[in-house]
């Protein structure tokens, strides 16, 4: 398994403690249907999305979705 460390940080901490616009609240959203959908493609269940399950990279804007321990096909 290999992880990647892109500095994102999880929705539950960054997003509060960020001044974030409407408009990057809903590219993040999108972000997350985004990534859902894929998760989805790939005939997986994650069943534990939650904001402390996404990860946030402010200054990339880049989301990962996280915790696949109890994903299951």
């Amino acid at each position: 398994m290999i992880i990647e460390d892109f500095n994102g940080k999880p929705l539950t901490t960054s997003l509060p403690n960020t001044d974030v616009s409407l408009t990057q609240r809903l590219d993040i959203a999108l972000k997350i249907a985004r990534g859902i959908h894929e998760i989805h493609l790939a005939k997986l269940i994650h069943k534990g999305i939650s904001p402390a399950n996404i990860l946030w990279n402010p200054l990339t804007n880049d989301l990962k979705i996280s915790d696949f321990g109890t994903a299951s096909p």
